[in-house]
């Protein structure tokens, strides 16, 4: 482990073996009627019936998407609005689902893409962030603020991250790991952090983070040992549909359609049992309309885990 980092405690995790995520982003789908655009979304998103659904799911914490496919946070972000004006929203949605799911005892965890793997997803923003320059020093600035800003504006009331696309950054040898796990623990320093190796991947990234990402479709990835790589602890974030890039995280404009066909909860149960042995947690991905209700057969699902763990 590097000399000067020390992890912090997993043990909000651990305890809690099982959270729920939400993979909602500027191109997910209504349940009925036409999508809203991204802003208008954000303002009519139903956060108590959001919290409610998390609930029924038994989940010890909840994680929800900062940003994927376009970089465009549902909060506001003075950061943001200097990089490239008009990517953020006027109401907070984030704090609103902070201060909901902590009324009820359910902790906070944020999902982050920084987009640096995707070349034509959103050219605007990795012009404004100078992901394409030698060196990429004014992109990594301003990741590190963007992160900087969220850690202080929450605090205490966001307990971790999931960073997507880690494998993005680790083919730079000179990405600054250590600067940008600091400006993530920014306003927490017990905040945990984890950078994503892809799916199924048991690649170690770097010293500079508190746990395993682990990402899977369909429970594939599971423990091959007592502690995770690089000594990490064991950590999945997964989604037990399998089909890749169009139905397996989200439920998004095309792919409303896409037969999906959740698993019984008793498998659920045994995947979380093989983190649970080895003193690891999950967190499972649910699909969610733009409306900000989940799937009702993944809530379903959730139901009967939480009938036998809880």
């Amino acid at each position: 482990m590097a000399a000067n980092y020390q992890r912090a405690d997993f043990s909000p995790l651990r305890d809690g073996i099982y959270g729920v995520a939400a993979h909602w982003t500027t191109w997910t789908a209504p349940a009925s009627g036409t999508p809203r655009a991204f802003p208008d979304a954000v303002a009519h998103f139903d956060v108590p019936g959001f919290v409610k659904d998390i609930v029924a799911t038994g989940a010890s914490h909840a994680a929800i998407t900062l940003s994927h496919a376009l970089q465009w946070l549902p909060c506001p972000h003075p950061v943001v609005e200097k990089i490239l004006p008009g990517r953020t929203c006027r109401r907070d949605l984030v704090g609103e689902i902070a201060d909901a799911l902590a009324s009820e005892g359910v902790k906070l965890m944020l999902y982050y893409h920084h987009d640096l793997d995707a070349p034509d997803l959103d050219p605007e923003w990795r012009r404004a962030t100078g992901a394409d320059e030698p060196g990429r020093h004014r992109f990594y600035q301003n990741l590190c603020g963007i992160l900087k800003y969220l850690g202080e504006q929450y605090g205490k009331r966001t307990m971790a991250y999931w960073f997507d696309a880690g494998w993005a950054l680790a083919a730079d040898p000179k990405c600054p790991w250590a600067d940008i796990t600091a400006a993530a623990k920014a306003g927490n320093p017990d905040r945990l952090v984890t950078y994503n190796a892809s799916i199924d991947s048991l690649n170690f990234l770097t010293e500079y983070q508190d746990y395993f990402a682990g990402e899977t479709e369909g429970f594939d990835l599971v423990p091959n040992g007592p502690v995770g790589p690089g000594g990490l602890p064991w950590h999945c974030y997964g989604t037990w549909y399998r089909a890749r890039a169009t139905a397996a995280w989200g439920i998004e404009v095309g792919n409303e359609n896409f037969p999906r066909v959740p698993p019984t909860p008793d498998t659920v149960v045994e995947w979380i049992e093989k983190y649970r042995a080895v003193g690891g947690a999950v967190t499972l991905n649910a699909l969610i309309h733009q409306e900000g209700r989940l799937y009702p057969p993944d809530i379903a699902v959730m139901r009967g885990v939480k009938e036998r763990l809880r």
